[in-house]
């Protein structure tokens, strides 16, 4: 019995430290995700797009951006429930956004080096 619950107490063990380990790493891509998800939609394009990776900003100009977030609702409350981080890889993140009047949209993020190389927010809260 003694062997068993070892057993158990490590398997518990590393499960932890993998979950702290993802979480560390994906930090600092969450609160980029997070800014960038609160800038767009609450009229800051400007500073949302300027968290994109170059290439990205060259697919969406500021107007383009500018015009693609027009007339959404600002989200308040952002949670990231995914994480996964690969060396050498975008971390990706995927999650939900939700307004104050209870809209809610889905979220899946790309980040590496620090700048968002894919987003997805569906259905934009209008």
């Amino acid at each position: 019995m003694k062997t068993f619950l070892k057993i158990v107490g490590g398997f518990v063990g590393f499960i932890v430290v993998v979950l702290v380990a993802v979480s560390f790493f994906s930090s600092g891509a969450r609160d980029i995700a997070k800014d960038f998800v609160r800038k767009s939609s609450s009229g800051d394009t400007a500073g949302a797009h300027a968290l994109m990776h170059p290439g990205l900003r060259d697919q969406f100009t500021q107007e383009k951006f500018a015009q693609m977030f027009a007339g959404a609702k600002p989200y308040e409350k952002v949670t990231f429930n995914s994480a996964s981080v690969t060396a050498g890889a975008p971390t990706v993140l995927e999650g939900t956004a939700t307004t104050a009047t209870g809209c809610m949209s889905k979220l899946k993020f790309e980040v590496y080096n620090d700048q968002i190389t894919s987003f997805d927010i569906q259905p934009l809260c209008r």
